[in-house]
């Protein structure tokens, strides 16, 4: 219980982002108001990069699969299939609009700022 009051006071001066926060968080709890404010970040980030009719799929893909454990973090979970049958996207019409790069870029992202305060925190216990 310590610990966990250390790691939070930690956080709170490492000074990151309100984003990177909710990433930290949403990797260990994977609650339904994390996954809320992660949708509506990614939602409006990717409305440049691919159709709006597939923003939502690509973005609750990406988050599911979050959810999903693997032993090697520099992979992915799932395959190209797998998100598409779990998106409900055609396997023809993710492939021919590259779907799978857009949620590994969400995927990418989460973890990349998960482990920046990661770091920031265990520089803060440590230092």
């Amino acid at each position: 219980m310590k610990q966990t009051y250390l790691r939070a006071a930690a956080e709170s001066y490492a000074r990151v982002s309100e984003l990177q926060t909710t990433c930290y968080h949403f990797i260990d709890s994977q609650s339904e108001l994390l996954n809320e404010r992660l949708t509506g970040h990614y939602r409006q980030l990717l409305t440049q990069c691919i159709k709006p009719k597939y923003i939502n799929a690509i973005v609750c893909t990406a988050l599911t699969e979050l959810s999903y454990p693997t032993y090697d973090t520099d992979k992915h979970a799932w395959s190209g299939n797998q998100r598409a049958a779990f998106a409900g996207i055609a396997k023809s019409t993710w492939q021919d609009n590259q779907l799978c790069k857009q949620v590994n870029f969400v995927i990418d992202n989460v973890r990349s700022n998960a482990s920046a305060v990661k770091a920031a925190i265990d520089e803060q216990l440590e230092g």
